[in-house]
């Protein structure tokens, strides 16, 4: 029989397994924060770890890269960077993620209600 601390073990490991190659270092030595590939050329990370529009992301295979700044909600403390990825994999979102009101969205603002429409953090289109 299985106990209730085995299994959140066996959940912990299979999640660290799966995300851990996604997550990257905001910053230089030990970084101010941490984030995560979204997708080819993206990384989600929180606004306050950035202290301009550039900032070195090091990935899981010790690799760095300066990223810049492309989207941010400065509201719900979300920034997207641009930067060469390379093979490093992306986060896979649950189907909870997948529309702006899912419980993603609101576990990143939770003291606030929902964005109205598209947050910028989600665009890839660059800021002016």
């Amino acid at each position: 029989m299985t106990t209730m601390v085995e299994e959140l073990q066996s959940t912990v490991e299979a999640i660290a397994s799966n995300v851990g190659p996604a997550v990257v270092r905001i910053g230089r030595g030990g970084g101010r924060g941490a984030g995560v590939v979204i997708g080819e050329g993206r990384v989600l990370t929180n606004a306050h770890n950035l202290r301009g529009e550039e900032t070195t992301v090091t990935f899981t295979d010790g690799r760095s890269a300066i990223g810049k700044l492309v989207g941010i909600d400065a509201d719900g403390d979300l920034a997207v960077l641009a930067v060469d990825t390379a093979r490093a994999p992306a986060v896979t979102w649950g189907a909870a993620c997948a529309s702006p009101s899912g419980s993603c969205r609101r576990w990143a603002r939770p003291s606030r209600a929902p964005a109205a429409g598209a947050s910028p953090a989600a665009s890839s289109t660059p800021r002016h």
